[in-house]
């Protein structure tokens, strides 16, 4: 059964999760109105999803805090933000959050919401990967570290600047004399040279293959 962290203050998001995928009848259910509680009821709670409402008090301490501690570094972290972008979402992300929600609720809520609580917990790994975009003169080719990555998507460090919706075709080096290739659309900017990709074309074989390695492959 997926675990869910919501961490938000009484108001408009708290009610609105209410009516998203995480109140699922299958959905273990976890609520903290304070990074404190937070922090708390991660132990025990050991969630595959965490939920944060932007606008609670020490937002980004609470990501950062979540993605040092064993039993919650390799969750999937959702930010929901009410209102326009703002400046501080992007230290959210580079932080450690895996996605912005935007607020109030969109059918991007039960997409994404939805698909998150399918997937098995990302796995912070360091693997090797070569990535081809298409340039001015040509297919460019560029190698690079994976940080992080579950069976629907990575964060990868390469020496170049994407833009959001760039698909990029990828090889990953599981091990020595493992690898998997398809193409991945870029859908987060975290920092410099680093950016989150979906895997938006890989066989099924390979998928197979990706979650008994997140399974099995020991810890980094």
């Amino acid at each position: 059964m997926p675990s869910v962290l919501i961490c938000a203050a009484a108001g408009p998001v708290a009610d609105d999760l209410h009516a998203s995928p995480v109140w699922r009848d299958d959905v273990d259910r976890h609520k903290a109105d304070s990074m404190q509680s937070a922090m708390t009821l991660s132990v025990a709670a050991k969630p595959t999803l965490v939920v944060i409402d932007r606008d609670l008090p020490n937002a980004e301490r609470l990501v950062q805090e979540l993605r040092g501690k064993p039993a919650t570094a390799g969750c999937s972290i959702v930010i929901v933000a009410t209102g326009d972008s703002q400046a501080d979402e992007v230290a959210l992300l580079e932080a450690g959050a895996n996605a912005v929600l935007r607020h109030p609720p969109s059918p991007e809520w039960e997409e994404r919401l939805g698909r998150l609580l399918s997937v098995p917990a990302r796995r912070n790994l360091r693997m090797h990967v070569d990535l081809e975009l298409d340039g001015f003169f040509g297919p460019e080719h560029h190698q690079g570290r994976v940080h992080n990555i579950s069976r629907t998507g990575m964060l990868v460090e390469v020496p170049l600047r994407p833009r959001i919706g760039d698909q990029l075709r990828f090889k990953l080096h599981l091990s020595m004399d493992m690898s998997l290739a398809g193409v991945a659309q870029v859908v987060r900017l975290a920092g410099p040279n680093r950016f989150g990709c979906e895997f938006s074309e890989i066989g099924a074989w390979d998928v197979r293959r990706l979650e008994h390695f997140l399974e099995t492959a020991p810890a980094p």
